[in-house]
């Protein structure tokens, strides 16, 4: 009896409930609206800035005439266009505001993780080329050297305000610089205290940005000795006002000289001792690595790796790792 009473009690409160419920959703989807707006615009802002220090850097790797380009835009979804059932996309509705970023208002646009903006870093390798996507047209090294870039962006611009800190930005990085701010802004807003806890994780990565690491493979690739000693000064650049840890794998000795720590990589078959042996002949590869704790060592090997002879190459390193080490006292 006393579940037949919950159920009719039930499908009597359904109506009142589904209209509690379509409420909440539709404040919930404003709300949303109302952060995702704040958000792209601020994204717009940065990108602005990050167009600007990419292609300054790009200047400093040897890239001179390359131009680089951030898109951002949104998804529309058309009341006309077939959405999958099983899986439909989730989209939130705009009002007239979604003209304030050059999106069509009163539309529905589909929601991502990160907000509503589609990123994509776009690249022309010369003055009179089209900008494509980054992704179709940069060669590995070229993709190596535009994330250095990228990642040059947030020093460059410290160095451009002589490391002056903005109370209201914080010092952060690229586009969480901005999504700082912006989220800032959101929670302060009443009803979006949701956003709080995500505007704290980054006041906590803020915390630790002194410990951050960057690693760099074929970042030398297809590039000279010219271009590789950019490379160094870059890296050492990024090591000591972007205040991270760099670690960096490199054939070229312009590259190395300019490292504050030098491990030696080499490959060599070693051979299986015991029962697990079927044959002498028969071996492994074996990667050693060899910490150059002294500055005799590391001139020995990066005179090695210039291939010249004793007397030459010596002085060579010699006069490599002196320039790298005024880069680090003129930082």
């Amino acid at each position: 009896m006393q579940a037949a009473k919950a159920r009719l009690d039930a499908a009597e409160n359904f109506q009142e409930r589904r209209e509690t419920l379509s409420a909440l959703a539709a404040a919930t989807e404003t709300e949303l609206a109302e952060a995702g707006l704040i958000l792209a615009k601020s994204r717009r802002k940065a990108a602005v800035a990050l167009r600007r220090d990419v292609t300054t850097a790009l200047s400093s790797l040897a890239m001179e005439g390359y131009r680089f380009d951030v898109s951002l835009s949104w998804e529309s979804i058309s009341s006309d266009e077939v959405i999958p059932a099983s899986s439909p996309p989730p989209t939130i509705y705009v009002d007239e505001s979604a003209t304030d970023v050059g999106e069509e208002g009163s539309s529905r646009f589909r929601v991502r993780p990160g907000g509503l903006d589609r990123v994509t870093f776009l690249l022309a390798a010369g003055p009179n080329e089209s900008l494509r996507s980054m992704s179709s047209v940069a060669s590995g090294g070229e993709t190596a050297r535009l994330l250095l870039a990228m990642k040059l962006s947030p020093a460059i611009q410290r160095d451009a305000t002589h490391g002056e800190k903005s109370e209201e930005i914080n010092e952060m990085p690229g586009f969480a610089r901005s999504l700082q701010g912006a989220l800032r802004g959101v929670a302060a807003e009443a009803g979006l205290s949701s956003l709080i806890q995500t505007h704290d994780s980054f006041v906590e990565m803020d915390a630790i940005q002194s410990s951050r690491i960057s690693v760099f493979d074929e970042l030398d690739s297809g590039v000279g000795a010219r271009i590789g000693d950019k490379i160094g000064a870059s890296l050492r650049m990024l090591a000591d006002k972007g205040n991270q840890q760099v670690l960096c794998v490199t054939h070229l000795p312009q590259v190395a000289a300019y490292g504050d720590r030098h491990l030696r990589i080499s490959k060599g078959v070693g051979h299986e001792t015991g029962e697990t042996a079927k044959d002498s002949s028969e071996g492994r590869i074996r990667i050693t690595v060899d910490a150059l704790v002294d500055e005799e060592s590391r001139i020995e090997e990066i005179s090695s790796m210039l291939g010249l002879g004793d007397a030459e190459g010596r002085r060579s390193a010699v006069r490599m790792l002196q320039t790298g080490a005024s880069s680090a006292s003129d930082l």
